[in-house]
């Protein structure tokens, strides 16, 4: 069986993608891991099978030189079957887009 993605018209992230491996909770039940991160969202790698446009709630960490615990929710907006999800944040507070903003900035700057 081919592992195509199930993909919406929202699935076009408009930040640069960035490998980062952490591991997140889903809905306060389900662990994931995070395998790419942008400002806009992430791809997770997980088993658990969710709906293509469903909401989800999110909680991970990220690293130095930010070093928070970041909650947010957000939209399953590709599904590819067996690997994961890819997720576009929906955020509740500007402080918490602005975080994740810097850290993928801060990413970035090192790359360079």
């Amino acid at each position: 069986m081919e592992n195509r993605p199930l993909a919406t018209e929202l699935d076009q992230r408009f930040g640069t993608r960035i490998p980062y491996n952490q591991e997140v909770l889903i809905n306060k039940q389900t662990f994931g891991m995070i395998k790419d991160i942008s400002d806009t969202g992430c791809f997770i790698e997980i088993k658990k099978i969710f709906g293509l446009g469903q909401d989800i709630n999110l909680k991970f960490f990220l690293a130095a030189p930010i070093q928070a615990s970041v909650e947010t929710k957000a939209r399953i907006v590709n599904i590819r079957p067996g690997a994961g999800v890819g997720v576009k944040f929906s955020f509740e507070t500007e402080k918490t887009a602005q975080t994740i903003k810097q850290f993928v900035e801060g990413l970035l700057n090192k790359k360079k």
